[in-house]
């Protein structure tokens, strides 16, 4: 007659293990889901101060304007008006383009007119639309795109006139 007394601790040793083994694949999961966040935080925050362009925003349509005013046939009596926008472009090395947050200088959306892309890798251009109008609503419309290191114009478009509706 053996009266032996089994402890708890061995006969459910290996069902605690069994339950805290998720337990910690989760704990270390998190732990490394906050690191990685944490790192590209550090790296925003570092990368925000950097300036992918030598000629600002205002610059470019600076720029701009003064080539509309250049444009032949251009005749500014019958569209005296001018307005206009520009937008950072980031030319990679695989001959895409993206439209650059001005905020955080990161690449956000592609880029639309990439046909003239593939001369400018690795680059940073500005687009820049500008509008010439008339009190009658017809205008023209004119785009650049203007390398943002050095201020050239690299290409260029204008459009038939039109009529505002």
């Amino acid at each position: 007659m053996d009266n032996k007394i089994s402890l708890s601790s061995e006969r459910n040793g290996s069902q605690g293990l069994k339950k805290k083994i998720p337990i910690r694949m989760l704990t270390i999961g998190l732990f490394t889901l906050g690191g990685l966040i944490a790192a590209v935080a550090i790296y925003q925050q570092y990368t925000i101060g950097v300036e992918p362009s030598a000629i600002s925003h205002r610059k470019a349509i600076e720029i701009a304007l003064v080539q509309v005013d250049k444009e032949k046939n251009r005749d500014a009596a019958s569209f005296p008006n001018k307005e206009a926008g520009a937008k950072l472009i980031h030319v990679t090395d695989a001959r895409k383009g993206y439209i650059v947050d001005e905020n955080s200088h990161t690449d956000m959306v592609i880029y639309s007119n990439n046909e003239f892309l593939s001369v400018y890798e690795n680059t940073y251009l500005w687009h820049v639309d500008v509008r010439t109008f008339n009190d009658l609503g017809e205008g023209l419309e004119y785009w650049y795109l203007i390398d943002a290191s050095s201020g050239k114009i690299v290409a260029d478009y204008r459009n038939e006139p039109y009529k505002i509706s």
